[in-house]
């Protein structure tokens, strides 16, 4: 065979093996940014078979959590001999979330997932520019000759740059852990079926009809009632009539 040949037939070969391999999963979450600050928050739901499935799913989400460098903000754990639940605040440095979340997914079948990724470099970029003003002002105001009046102003304005540099420090800090939230559960347990022996059927008419005799009662009783008081009525007057009669006689 010519040696181009050969090597058309092996490429349509190769081409036709590499396309009965599965497909590679898409990630779960969008990468995050590497040149601007983002507050990054993500949900993941996961159903496991059983309690001892729900412990073993705490203590590997921890181990993964702390192989990433991150750390356990809260976890809620509830299990019983049939069911469990489990809830997990995880904080995973932000550059590995879609990492933590590949490997979280895979402690369970994922039934809900949910991310939030919040820009928060316009913000930061806002203050930072209310900081350079404020500094100008208090540049000016340091060249000015002292007085009691400038001393409080300086002061003033130091407070205030020094608040806003704090709040900026802060939110870059906790901007570089993402929240990773992660649920664990068994399957809801499915209603045991009650079981009708062969005297339901004669139970079920008996009682209901209890129930209508209950309403034959509730509902007749009244007109019963007015019926009796029409005949007492009419015989009191049948009465008065023929005591009259004989009077006259």
């Amino acid at each position: 065979m010519h040696p181009l040949l050969h090597y058309a037939t092996n490429r349509r070969a190769l081409i036709s093996s590499l396309a009965l391999l599965p497909a590679l999963p898409a990630p779960l979450a969008p990468a995050p940014s590497t040149t601007r600050v983002q507050r990054y928050g993500a949900y993941l739901a996961l159903r496991v078979a059983d309690p001892d499935g729900v412990s073993a799913g705490v203590k590997r989400a921890l181990r993964i959590t702390k192989s990433l460098g991150g750390y356990a903000g809260s976890v809620h754990a509830v299990t019983t001999s049939t069911a469990g639940s489990a809830d997990l605040a995880l904080r995973i440095p932000r550059t590995h979330v879609q990492e933590a979340i590949a490997r979280l997914s895979a402690l369970g079948t994922i039934t809900a997932e949910q991310v939030d990724v919040q820009d928060l470099q316009t913000g930061l970029n806002a203050t930072d520019r209310t900081i350079a003003r404020l500094q100008r002002q208090l540049a000016a105001l340091r060249s000015q000759p002292p007085s009691d009046a400038n001393t409080v102003r300086i002061a003033a304005l130091v407070r205030q740059i020094q608040g806003l540099q704090r709040a900026e420090a802060a939110a870059i800090r906790t901007a570089r852990y993402a929240t990773i939230r992660l649920h664990l559960g068994t399957a809801a347990p499915k209603p045991t079926p009650a079981h009708h022996g062969p005297l339901h059927g004669l139970r079920v008419v008996f009682r209901w009809a209890g129930i209508g005799a209950v309403y034959v009662l509730a509902l007749g009783a009244p007109l019963l009632l007015v019926g009796w008081l029409v005949w007492i009525a009419a015989r009191t007057v049948r009465r008065r009539r023929e005591d009259a009669l004989l009077s006259r006689s």
